[in-house]
């Protein structure tokens, strides 16, 4: 099987463009946001919530009990600008926490 000098340099120049084309960038960043929500919320927050999506740029995250869930409502908007700064631009709108 012969392969052409620079195929793969090429495809990693066409991928990106690619993606933007289709209207895939936003999508990608959301689904980073989830990944993302371990590292940014920190262990005491990451054991007790589940990210489950994004939609339309609010992320949807399960809490184990209510009384977290109060504590973390007061806390919503430092995890929004912490997810927000690691994605490089604004993605997340807002939180929800369920």
């Amino acid at each position: 099987m012969r392969r052409r000098r620079g195929s793969l340099e090429s495809f990693t120049l066409i991928l990106p463009r690619v993606i933007k084309k289709l209207g895939l960038e936003r999508g990608i960043k959301e689904q980073r946001a989830l990944e993302l929500w371990k590292e940014v919320a920190g262990k005491a927050i990451k054991d007790k919530t589940v990210p489950l999506q994004v939609t339309d740029g609010v992320l949807s995250i399960k809490v184990r009990d209510s009384v977290w869930r109060q504590e973390l409502y007061f806390l919503k908007e430092e995890l929004r600008g912490k997810l927000n700064r690691s994605l490089g631009e604004e993605i997340i709108k807002d939180i929800r926490f369920l």
